[in-house]
């Protein structure tokens, strides 16, 4: 199968569900129009016609990898899995200021948003138990709950373990490597875990298949927000396609002081001239654009990119080892190029005009 196949195939699926996202948040409209605005600051990029809906796509998979047939039937569970997801976004801008989102009003109201947005993730659950069991339905609040509960973790582990005021820079390379794999597990290997458990409950899989569902779903989820650390580092330049992030979000672990794995790689095995200038600009604000692409080239330079490509590649084929579990079919191919992310993605390809300029 090829990447284009697959793409389509998440197109389809994120099409079919953004009509069942925007119906939960319409009713605000009508009685909360201020809460509205608030809500819809972020929900209108996730519902935008190019938007792809990572998560929701994980669950229709899992379903149909082990037995399920119908994505009609599971629509409000893809669409729940999307609400968790957008909630998470909600309340990372509040902590974070990302979208220039910096006055404390602005961040609050995306916190409200948040809570609000994560409550509608039971409407949409009780909403598909119409046609399956209820206690199936308790099952499905009880992953998502667990997802949430991860995810809030790690935001605590982002934001008070793993920054530079906080942590040892002293401390072995080991320990940080630890506490920063169970950082990205809680952000989204627990949540794309659960994405595919609930899959696989919703089509009766087997013990062994939920088994294999969930390694798939932690390990992928681990590897693709490795991905996203490093994507972190494209350099806002003009052979840099506008579909990656917002320019103004570029560098923001950097600019936020958090010690993620391309940061912490460079400090620990970079000369001292290297850690001196990434030092320099770690939670800073207002770095020069020039500063900032210097420290693109010194995680290049140090082995940085490399060494978190490998690990992320690492999960990938952990996640791929998972699938074996499950008989060839259309749902295990589009598993399965799923993971290729991990390996070769827009981040990487982005990377490499870089180095070549």
């Amino acid at each position: 199968m090829n990447r284009l196949e697959y793409f389509e195939e998440l197109r389809k699926t994120s099409d079919a569900i953004k009509p069942s996202i925007e119906k939960y948040f319409a009713g605000f409209y009508q009685k909360h129009g201020g809460i509205y605005r608030s809500i819809l600051y972020l929900v209108s990029e996730r519902i935008k016609k190019n938007t792809l809906l990572l998560k929701p796509f994980l669950v229709r998979l899992s379903y149909e990898v082990s037995g399920g047939k119908s994505l009609e039937r599971i629509l409000p569970i893809c669409a729940a899995a999307e609400l968790i997801n957008i909630s998470s976004y909600q309340a990372n801008l509040s902590f974070d200021g990302k979208n220039r989102l910096m006055s404390q009003d602005a961040k609050s109201n995306q916190f409200i948003a948040s809570m609000i947005t994560r409550e509608m993730v039971i409407d949409a659950i009780y909403d598909a138990a119409q046609v399956f069991k209820y206690t199936e339905a308790d099952k499905i609040v009880r992953a998502f709950a667990e997802s949430n509960k991860h995810i809030y973790i790690g935001q605590f582990y982002d934001m008070n373990l793993l920054t530079c005021k906080t942590f040892d820079l002293s401390s072995d390379f080991s320990t940080y490597l630890k506490l920063y794999i169970d950082r990205c597990q809680y952000l989204s290997g627990v949540f794309s875990e659960q994405c595919a458990l609930i899959g696989g409950m919703l089509s009766g899989a087997s013990e062994e298949e939920l088994f294999a569902l969930r390694s798939f779903g932690r390990h992928f989820g681990i590897g693709l927000h490795i991905v996203n650390d490093i994507g972190d580092f494209v350099p806002p330049s003009s052979t840099i396609a506008p579909s990656l992030k917002k320019i103004y979000d570029q560098y923001n672990d950097l600019k936020q002081g958090k010690l993620t794995l391309p940061i912490m790689y460079a400090l620990k095995f970079g000369d001292d001239n290297q850690r001196k200038k990434v030092l320099q600009v770690l939670g800073k604000h207002c770095a020069l654009e020039s500063d900032l692409m210097g420290i693109t080239k010194i995680m290049i330079i140090t082995g940085s990119i490399s060494f978190s490509k490998k690990l992320a590649k690492d999960y990938m084929k952990k996640a791929k080892y998972a699938l074996r579990q499950f008989e060839p079919s259309y749902a295990r191919s589009l598993l399965s190029v799923m993971t290729s992310q991990l390996r070769s993605n827009k981040y990487f390809a982005a990377l490499r005009r870089f180095t070549n300029e």
